[in-house]
């Protein structure tokens, strides 16, 4: 990994096989989902978000995985497409199961790079920090984590914690990613379980407010994510035995081939719209066409 200027390796990954020392415990490196290089984005954008998020990698501790609508743009960037909505804020998942420290590990490498706590930020969500481009992080912790975890960030304020998070954690993939000359690896969550935390944000944003939930930006990335499927019976057996209302039944608005959210998947909607199909009802067989979507259950 290339280091940038004034910077200094942290935990990192040390290329796509082996681990950096760990000073608590050691983890396998996530497998190398591909290659890539950071693209341009539209208003020079990539500019500030490329080089900040190479850092990072460089800088966090190892056991984290970066989520929201960066993992999304960088799974579609390893499939060749780009999604419609391109978002510049960095959303980074500490594993405080594994490391309880990992989110005051966090915190303190981006006060190093100048990052500052949001002030606009409240005590009970106090997960945002500025950088001093305009960079945004947002620092977060798994769900459902046992014994409740420390989920202090600047004190006294506290993180939010992700539904979802604790199986994203688990299945992790790193991204080689290259940018003007400097090349980082990115670890974010492999795409089953990117399904379920967009499945599961969604959830929570209509549990929340129903209305705005309508034109979720979470169900736009489930199309999206869907339409990058080219290994059906492989993202079916990382899903799991399905339940009885089917796998990912949170997004089960999606069931609605009209919804408008499926237009995030551009050209392949149509294909999408099949995919998904068989992926919420095990029995569905996808037609030939489709190339690469092997689908044997019947």
């Amino acid at each position: 990994m290339t280091n940038g200027p004034g910077t200094r390796p942290r935990n990192c990954w040390a290329g796509n096989a082996s681990l950096a020392a760990h000073e608590h415990q050691p983890l396998a490196a996530p497998p190398l989902l591909g290659d890539v290089g950071l693209p341009p984005l539209p208003g020079g954008a990539d500019q500030a978000l490329w080089p900040a998020l190479l850092t990072l990698a460089e800088r966090l501790p190892v056991d984290h995985a970066v989520i929201g609508g960066i993992m999304v743009y960088l799974h579609g960037t390893v499939a060749g497409r780009a999604p419609a909505r391109v978002t510049s804020d960095v959303d980074v998942l500490c594993d405080v199961e594994v490391m309880p420290s990992s989110l005051r590990d966090t915190v303190a490498v981006l006060t190093e790079l100048g990052y500052r706590i949001d002030p606009a930020s409240p005590l009970e969500s106090s997960h945002r920090y500025l950088g001093p481009g305009g960079e945004q992080v947002d620092v977060l912790a798994p769900a459902k984590v046992r014994p409740p975890p420390d989920l202090i960030t600047t004190p006294p304020g506290r993180t939010i914690e992700v539904p979802g998070g604790k199986p994203a954690l688990r299945h992790r993939v790193v991204i080689r990613a290259s940018y003007e000359g400097r090349t980082g690896h990115l670890v974010v969550p492999d795409l089953a379980r990117a399904l379920m935390l967009k499945a599961a944000a969604y959830a929570e944003q209509h549990r929340k407010s129903p209305a705005k939930a309508f034109h979720s930006k979470h169900l736009q990335d489930i199309t999206f994510l869907v339409s990058l499927i080219d290994d059906l019976d492989q993202v079916l057996a990382d899903l799991g035995t399905a339940p009885p209302d089917g796998h990912l039944a949170l997004a089960a608005v999606l069931d609605d081939t009209g919804h408008h959210a499926w237009t995030a998947a551009g050209d392949a909607s149509e294909d999408a719209r099949l995919v998904w199909d068989a992926l919420r009802h095990s029995d569905t067989v996808l037609p030939k066409q489709l190339g690469k979507r092997p689908h044997q259950r019947a």
